[in-house]
């Protein structure tokens, strides 16, 4: 029987180490919503929480305001339909920090593209903020 989370992928003519596939991914296990939302790594999820101030990235609200949770902008149901891996859309791209409220407001649904466009522009904005005051503690 399988164990763990992944399976190693090797080159069949080969042997040559690929990297690793979750099961998910590889078809020996159902993909669900659960397993899916289950498997976010803890490191990609403390880089969300950081990227976003440990604030709702829709909303603006802190973990002081309400309990806040690492939501999927495209929805779980929608990217397993569409057949996207589990890393894809375990992501850090694809995940937002989001209050209790704005994420059940979302529900299964995929964020609508206004509200995507605008939560990409602002991480770019502060991810230029960050790099120009790098850039200026260099000089």
């Amino acid at each position: 029987a399988l164990k763990g989370p992944n399976i190693v992928a090797r080159c069949v003519q080969c042997d040559k180490f690929n990297g690793c596939v979750s099961k998910e991914d590889n078809g020996d296990r159902e993909r669900t919503s659960k397993s899916v939302h289950s498997s976010i790594p803890e490191r990609v999820k403390a880089i969300v929480r950081f990227r976003a101030s440990c604030k709702c990235e829709l909303c603006g609200k802190s973990a002081a305001d309400s309990c806040l949770h690492i939501g999927h902008l495209i929805s779980v149901d929608d990217g397993l339909r569409f057949g996207f891996s589990t890393q894809v859309l375990n992501s850090e791209e694809n995940l937002a920090l989001l209050c209790k409220e704005c994420n059940e407001d979302m529900g299964s649904e995929t964020v609508p593209l206004r509200i995507a466009v605008i939560i990409i522009a602002i991480r770019s904005r502060k991810t230029l903020r960050n790099f120009q005051s790098v850039i200026n503690s260099a000089n």
